[in-house]
């Protein structure tokens, strides 16, 4: 049976399939947003509109698998008719889609040494910022104690996204599915990016190498590690959200605020801060980092305007 808190915290379902187009390109949005290093895939989620619905359809198919497992056939068959799948599918098509090329591609743009590395840094510094709202907008009542938790948390994502980074040339299977579980629930956090996580256990470049060779092997494991991750994950964020709602999105206003640091767009091999340079450059990443800003205002008005026309 399912937790009635939880179902009394569930938002309505979609009415129709008029949906589909954006929640594809929601799921395009927060796939890209994972496979780049400092940016997370649950803050597209916080910013699309999508996060706390997202978090309840993984818990209830997460459920759903290990009921499977125990062959509780009718116990299985509820659990899945909690789950929107009118959001999820389109949703998961699309990091399907974006996810892998991302790390092909847009991922080596903020590598080290890339001359692009700059202004692609500044315009994600820019849509982080400008997500800060999102979370604390959603706090239902504002206490000087939940400005205390943001800063704390704030403290915590800057010391994470401090890590130096790694690198394991050949990781043993068990490694990668341990690191997988990690880097996944970091992807449906806001503020702490799931790529970042896999560069500091030394997989990033691993996981990357897979998917342009095709390892299926390595790409099993990483899949099978990450659902893991992701089930276990989302039932505690979802158990979270329903009894601490305001706590919990005070702790991921912070987290935003500290990962800002992996995305300053001067940084040095050891993750040290350095201080722009007096050039176009500079002046070139400062705009960009406003267009990011505007953009994830754009984004948050879109979806405000999807789900109402529900």
């Amino acid at each position: 049976m399912s937790d009635p808190s939880t179902r009394a915290a569930t938002p309505a379902r979609d009415q129709g399939w008029r949906s589909v187009p954006w929640d594809v390109l929601r799921g395009a949005l927060m796939g890209a947003a994972d496979a780049v290093p400092g940016v997370s895939g649950g803050t597209v989620a916080l910013i699309v509109g999508v996060y706390e619905r997202l978090l309840i359809a993984i818990r209830a198919v997460a459920a759903a698998v290990v009921l499977g497992v125990a062959a509780r056939g009718q116990a299985v068959r509820a659990r899945l008719a909690e789950v929107d799948w009118r959001m999820l599918l389109p949703l998961v098509a699309g990091i399907g889609l974006a996810y892998p090329l991302a790390m092909i591609t847009v991922a080596e743009t903020v590598s080290s040494g890339h001359p692009w590395r700059v202004p692609v840094t500044a315009l994600l510094l820019g849509l982080v910022l400008g997500s800060i709202r999102v979370p604390w907008r959603r706090l239902r009542q504002r206490r000087p104690a939940h400005l205390v938790v943001v800063a704390l948390a704030a403290a915590l994502g800057f010391l994470l996204t401090g890590l130096p980074p790694a690198e394991i040339a050949a990781p043993a299977l068990p490694v990668v599915f341990v690191g997988a579980a990690i880097g996944i629930c970091a992807m449906i956090l806001p503020g702490v990016s799931g790529a970042f996580l896999l560069q500091a256990m030394g997989l990033y470049q691993a996981v990357g190498t897979a998917l342009r060779e095709l390892d299926l092997a390595l790409l099993a494991t990483f899949a099978a590690g990450a659902a893991v991750g992701l089930g276990s994950f989302a039932k505690l964020l979802t158990w979270l959200l329903a009894r601490a709602h305001d706590w919990t999105m005070a702790v991921l206003t912070g987290l935003l605020i500290g990962a800002l640091r992996a995305l300053w767009p001067w940084i040095a091999g050891d993750r040290a801060l350095q201080a722009p340079p007096a050039d176009p450059e500079t002046a070139l990443a400062a705009a960009l980092a406003l267009v990011g800003a505007a953009a994830v205002v754009a984004l948050t008005w879109l979806g405000e305007r999807g789900d109402a026309g529900r």
